[in-house]
């Protein structure tokens, strides 16, 4: 289903015949995609969609071609991109909730986090990441930072 149906701000998301281009609701599936890209899609596919060579179309990028292949191998979301993992985290989420839900976390550094290795859920391919000079773990309110990209890629 389209997102922002009728919404002028999702413009920038449409090709001329008023097409959403990409689903800003769909789920963030680590390891598999987001906003209906998939990592190993093809690049031309991206472009075709209106991706400009910078592969950003509003909330939603897309890195290429790291092997060499033309093809994605990672994709973020940020403010504006709706959709969840395992419909429970989604950008704008506290990472308390992140805890909540699935947790410890690890802090890997320049304001980026992943899952505890002990967790069920990190499978190494997905981070998200906080506002750079966000308290940290154990600093007070660290879990209530907001999460402001979530990465995913291949493990």
């Amino acid at each position: 289903m389209p997102v922002y149906k009728d919404s002028p701000q999702n413009n920038r998301n449409r090709n001329d015949e008023g097409t959403a281009l990409l689903d800003l609701n769909a789920d963030i599936i680590p390891g598999v995609g987001a906003a209906g890209i998939t990592l190993g899609q093809s690049i031309v596919s991206l472009l075709a969609l209106g991706m400009g060579d910078d592969l950003k179309l509003g909330p939603v990028s897309a890195q290429a071609d790291r092997y060499g292949m033309g093809v994605i191998d990672a994709i973020w979301v940020t403010q504006g991109y709706w959709g969840k993992v395992a419909g429970k985290i989604g950008v704008g989420s506290r990472i308390g909730e992140v805890v909540a839900a699935f947790g410890p976390v690890e802090y890997i550094g320049w304001g980026e986090y992943q899952l505890d290795l002990g967790t069920p859920w990190n499978c190494n391919d997905w981070t998200f990441s906080v506002e750079r000079g966000s308290p940290v773990n154990g600093e007070p309110g660290w879990e209530d930072v907001s999460i402001c990209r979530i990465d995913i890629g291949e493990p």
